[in-house]
């Protein structure tokens, strides 16, 4: 298993901006593109968690308690796992689950736990199991 944190991601609002010069599409804004060399450095001292599939959680410090979607955090986190190769690609994941934790205004973050599901099981329940080995 697999634990490490990351910091509390940009909203999804601030990951990407209209392209310029009149070309279609999306591209990555300077926050996200900060936020994906910052995770990437974390990440890539992090072992590559070996398994066909996943259970991941996902818990969340925000720096305050406003209102918040806990779903746009799991997106650019997840991606931070992938690209730093640590699991193949998110389609693996069978499990996931996020916490909102307690807020912490001097370090909001995200705690990633992730656990390779034996070969021939399914995902179970996580509750107190999951961080027992």
């Amino acid at each position: 298993m697999l634990s490490v944190a990351v910091p509390y991601p940009p909203s999804a609002n601030h990951m990407k901006r209209p392209r310029g010069g009149g070309r279609k599409g999306l591209c990555s804004t300077d926050e996200a593109n900060k936020y994906k060399l910052l995770t990437g450095w974390i990440l890539s001292g992090q072992p590559i968690v070996k398994g066909e599939r996943f259970e991941v959680v996902l818990e969340i410090v925000p720096q305050d308690y406003r209102k918040r979607d806990v779903a746009n955090v799991e997106k650019a986190v997840i991606d931070a796992v992938v690209r730093a190769g640590i699991i193949k690609d998110d389609s693996l994941i069978d499990d996931l689950r996020l916490l909102r934790r307690k807020s912490n205004k001097k370090e909001p973050l995200v705690w990633v736990h992730i656990k390779a599901i034996p070969e021939g099981s399914t995902a179970k329940c996580l509750g107190e199991n999951f961080f027992s080995e």
